[in-house]
């Protein structure tokens, strides 16, 4: 299954209680602007001019969060897997540890006399590993620009639509690293960035005198289905057999309450 969009909410029934969270994919694409191999390492298809693409998956823990005045925000602890590839010779690099900054009317992290900024930063320091054998030890994707209007008014998780005012911009992609105590460098600015749309909203009711718990989510949102789990790391999750029904505007489905927390989620 392509799970393009994913919503996951938990709720404990004895506290009528909601959490959201979402998992978001994002891709970009773009053009290589520098090159740095003092030791010959690279693949010689790499070239200023080359096209560079990648993705990126995050799971979004800070959502509707503002985007306020001079903050910075981590959107999650545990983010992956990342990729970075080359168009004709294949390089891949994946890291566990994605750190995203957002900020809106704040100091460049790289100056902080520079004049103030909006900036996009997705980024990471440790625990990449390359199927190519490189070492890489830096890879951040960056967009920044002095309209700091840009980010105002927003809230996490942003859209692509979000993101659109940078166009006028810095949107760069840096990667470095050493292979046998020879530094390397790729540089590329970023002409394209996908960012689905956000995935629907997925209401949790319970209505006690039944008992049971309603999930709903809207009809515009079609090609869903509901899963569910008892827990989030290592626990599988498995399709809800109730089919959902159309009540107004809403997909619902019904299930029984149970003592502890379950999970559900929207996938297709």
């Amino acid at each position: 299954m392509h799970a393009l969009r994913l919503l996951i909410a938990a709720f404990l029934v004895l506290m009528n209680r909601a959490v959201n969270a979402e998992l978001i994919t994002a891709s970009f694409g773009g053009t290589v602007t520098l090159i740095i191999d003092n030791g010959s390492i690279l693949h010689p298809s790499v070239q200023l001019g080359s096209r560079v693409s990648g993705a990126f998956t995050f799971e979004s823990t800070a959502q509707g969060a503002p985007v306020t005045d001079g903050k910075t925000y981590l959107a999650g602890s545990n983010f992956g897997p990342v990729y970075f590839w080359m168009s004709t010779e294949v390089y891949s690099f994946h890291s566990p540890s994605l750190q995203i900054d957002v900020a809106n009317n704040a100091l460049p992290h790289q100056n902080p006399f520079g004049p103030r900024e909006d900036r996009y930063r997705v980024g990471c320091w440790s625990g990449i590993q390359s199927i190519s054998g490189l070492n890489v030890e830096h890879m951040a994707l960056e967009f920044s620009t002095t309209e700091t209007a840009t980010l105002a008014d927003t809230s996490l998780p942003l859209s692509a639509w979000s993101l659109a005012g940078f166009d006028q911009g810095t949107r760069s992609l840096v990667i470095f690293g050493n292979f046998q105590g020879h530094h390397w460098q790729i540089s590329a600015a970023v002409d394209t960035l996908t960012m689905p749309a956000p995935p629907p909203a997925l209401s949790i009711e319970y209505v006690q005198s039944w008992p049971v718990v309603i999930l709903a989510w809207p009809i515009s949102a079609t090609g869903f289905y509901l899963e569910e789990s008892s827990g989030f790391n290592n626990h599988p999750w498995t399709r809800v057999s109730q089919p959902p029904v159309i009540i107004l505007s809403e997909y619902k489905v019904a299930v029984e309450p149970t003592n502890g927390a379950k999970f559900y989620r929207l996938r297709r």
